[in-house]
């Protein structure tokens, strides 16, 4: 389980999403602080098998709450984001995260990181969160830590 709300729930991500995330951090395609030099030292099985150690555990349940009008400004943001398109009932598949259940205060600060082109590792979610102000990002974030994913 994330020890702080800006870290990533990964328990229960598919395997191929877990693997390819932790080799962007190796490769230097995506960039954290912490992890970046951690996954530099994995080799592809180790890799492999970290994945599939994430990917075999149950999503954990996270408490999560929407403030009054989230839920009318996040569909406004994921309709006009057309999130849905990619990321459907939020579950997640092999090449697109779960967000259903995602820490709120992660699911933000990776919106921003698309949005001011700090993370680089998926070109289309820059555009995308271009179009979303910070008070939408602020709702979806919340909105999608609620959302159910069982």
């Amino acid at each position: 389980m994330p020890i702080a709300q800006d870290y990533p729930v990964i328990w229960g991500q598919q395997y191929f999403y877990i693997y390819t995330q932790l080799r962007d951090y190796g490769a230097g395609r995506r960039d954290n602080e912490i992890m970046s030099p951690i996954a530099a030292k994995y080799d592809r099985d180790q890799v492999k098998l970290l994945a599939e150690h994430f990917a075999a555990l149950t999503w954990p349940d996270i408490p999560a709450a929407m403030e009054d009008g989230d839920q009318q400004v996040a569909q406004k943001g994921v309709t006009g984001g057309q999130c849905s398109a990619c990321h459907g009932k939020w579950q997640g598949d092999s090449r697109i995260p779960r967000l259903a259940g995602q820490q709120a205060g992660y699911l933000k600060k990776t919106m921003l990181d698309f949005k001011n082109e700090i993370r680089m590792n998926a070109p289309d979610k820059i555009s995308t969160m271009k179009q979303l102000d910070d008070a939408t990002i602020d709702a979806l974030s919340r909105y999608l830590a609620t959302v159910d994913v069982q």
